[in-house]
This record gives structure tokens, C-alpha cells and sequence, in this order.
């Protein structure tokens, strides 16, 4: 079946004089224009569109990349204004219609504004809601403590950062467990710490039960080896700049760097860190 507004994996079928006509495995169709097509395409192979409907209210595919898919929750800019609502940047052609019983506060345009992207059932076009939490899981059912999960981070409150993780779950990221530099927007990797009765999440920023400085010094180390065994940072670095790079602060990168020194693994040279 093909989702409209997802990401989908299509065969190309025949082409046209509009485009090619790819189809899923139940044999429905949809049109990729001829802007989208490439002269290496070929009959039987197989593309990922994204898949939604067009100005015209018809459903087509393109392989542009979109920022938001049906499900999700991103940040997206604010490109226009309107009587009937906001149209937002999502990446395509067309915008992300943002009607205005889904917005919870003024915005004005270039500005960035958290929604999640849904599908209407009725007119089957995507449009974004600015009602977030009304569209988080009330259960939590599959995440464990002290594993690693992707997150958004949303908004700041006065005990700490609100995120969304798995684009499914709140967690809440207290100040004092913040070990880097957070901001509003930004995609991290957190951990769960504890699992609470209304269904959310407390978060860490480093695994729990494992050495902070240990962890440290093994993911500069592993991404020595996967820079051909040179970083372009040392402990002169800035503490944006490291934080940027390593999601850690700029103490705990010099210790590390110390332990591994010590270890003898690296040496500090006048432009970085070395493998030895």
C-alpha cells in the first residue's frame, strides 16, 4: 500500500509522456513527473519516493528529500502567513499547511515552529499541528533503561530540557545531568534513566553505570580510528567547538585526552591528537 506522506519503496511500471507511473506491491499506481525522472531509469527497478498530493489535490511521488514526514515532529520555518492559516517549509514543492485551530501561539514568518506532521482523513492532505503532546504515546512500551534513543529537543523549562524521544515519548532532561551544550531543535542521542508513572521519561546524556570519563575516552578514541587516526583538536580546542564536535565539555575532553595519553594510544601534537 502506498502511504501518503511516508517515504516508500516503488517499481517503476511504464513511462509516459508525464512521467513514469511506479506501483507498490498491490499493483496501485502513482505518478512520478518527468522532472523527477532520470534516463537511467529503467522498467522493473526500483526508487524510494515520498508520496503526497500535489496543488492540483493529486496524488504523486518525488524524490525530494522532505524535512518532515507523516508521524514526525521537526522544527520547520514559517514561509508564509495567511487568512486560513501558515504554510511551512517541508522540503517539497508544496507546503506544509498549518491550519490555525492547530497553532498555539503567533509566530511570525522566517520563524522556525515545532508541529507534527498528520495526515486528514477526509481530504487525505498532510498538515502540521502545533499541538505536540496531544500526539505523544499515554504508554510507554518499548524502550529500556540505559539504552541509547534518538530525541528532539523542543523546549526549556525550569528544571531542564523537554524532548521527544523516538517520536513517540516526553522525557525530560534535567539541568543538572546536562554534560554539553543543549539547545532548542537540536537531534541528540539520550539514554534512559528512569521510566515514571505518567508515562515519561527521565533522560541522561551519557549511559548510566558506565565511567563518564571512560565512555569519554573511548568515543575519541573510536573516532581516531575512523579518521585514519588524526583529529584537527587538542586541548586548546574551544569549548564550543567541542562540545559541537563531541557532545561532551570541554573538562571532560582534556581528561579523556589525558587517560588516553597516559595509556600511550595518542599523542598531542601543535594541530591535534595523533594515534600512536
Amino acid at each position: 500500500m502506498i502511504g501518503l506522506g511516508h517515504l516508500n519503496t516503488l517499481s517503476l511500471k511504464r513511462k509516459t509522456d508525464f512521467g513514469w507511473f511506479l506501483e507498490d506491491d498491490e499493483a496501485t499506481e502513482i505518478l512520478l513527473p518527468n522532472k523527477y525522472c532520470s534516463k537511467s531509469f529503467k522498467a522493473g527497478n526500483s526508487i524510494e519516493v515520498f508520496c503526497y498530493l500535489d496543488s492540483n489535490e493529486r496524488p504523486v511521488a518525488t524524490t525530494l528529500s522532505p524535512k518532515i514526514e507523516r508521524g514526525k515532529f521537526r522544527f520547520l520555518k514559517v514561509k508564509s502567513i495567511t487568512m486560513s492559516g501558515a504554510f511551512l517549509d517541508m522540503g517539497l514543492e508544496k507546503d506544509l499547511f498549518l491550519p490555525y485551530r492547530e497553532q498555539t501561539r503567533k509566530f511570525s514568518e522566517g520563524e522556525a515552529v515545532l508541529v507534527y506532521c498528520d495526515l486528514d482523513q477526509k481530504s487525505m492532505r498532510l498538515y502540521g499541528s502545533m499541538r505536540w503532546k496531544k500526539h505523544l504515546k499515554p504508554e510507554i512500551e518499548d524502550v529500556e533503561l540505559n539504552r541509547a534513543y534518538e530525541a528532539l529537543v523542543v523546549t526549556k523549562t525550569n528544571l531542564g530540557f523537554e524532548l521527544i524521544v523516538k517520536e513517540k515519548y516526553q522525557g525530560l532532561l534535567f539541568f543538572s545531568d546536562v554534560i554539553y551544550e543543549v539547545s532548542i531543535g537540536q537531534s541528540l542521542q539520550v539514554y534512559i534513566k528512569n521510566i515514571r508513572a505518567d508515562a515519561k521519561l527521565d533522560l541522561n546524556l551519557a549511559s548510566i553505570g558506565v565511567d563518564r570519563l571512560t565512555q569519554a575516552a573511548s568515543e575519541i578514541y573510536e573516532r581516531l580510528l575512523k579518521e585514519d587516526g588524526f583529529l584537527p583538536y587538542h586541548d586548546k580546542s574551544s569549548p564550543d567547538e567541542i562540545s559541537q564536535v563531541f557532545k561532551m565539555s570541554k573538562k571532560t575532553f582534556k581528561s579523556a585526552l589525558g587517560m588516553l595519553f597516559k595509556e600511550t594510544k595518542i599523542k598531542i601534537e601543535k594541530n591535534g591528537i595523533r594515534l600512536v
